[in-house]
């Protein structure tokens, strides 16, 4: 791998072995920490970042469930805080088991 500069001004690394589903993609980019992800997210990004499917992501789109999101011309982009106080927000605490 070798580093390239990213647009935003952040160290990313190129893949020089890709997986067979990104080798259609020769040029894609692979981010190496968390803190690397770019302020705007695309639907992708968001996709991978939540481990879910871009089919997900469009779907949570469409029911109004999705993180807040902005549209950038005919693209849809997510702001990485926005996305991170909506996973916050859904945070599920286990209610402690009564004893009997």
């Amino acid at each position: 791998m070798s580093d390239v500069p990213a647009t935003n001004g952040l160290t990313t690394q190129r893949r020089t072995h890709l997986a067979d589903d990104q080798r259609e993609r020769p040029d894609a980019v692979v981010r190496t920490e968390s803190d690397t992800l770019p302020l705007l997210l695309s639907v992708d990004e968001l996709a991978d970042y939540l481990g879910l499917s871009k089919m997900a992501v469009y779907g949570m789109n469409h029911d109004g469930t999705a993180p807040p999101r902005i549209r950038v011309g005919r693209q849809v982009r997510y702001r990485l805080p926005d996305v991170r106080a909506w996973l916050e927000a859904r945070e599920v605490h286990s209610a402690p088991e009564a004893s009997a």
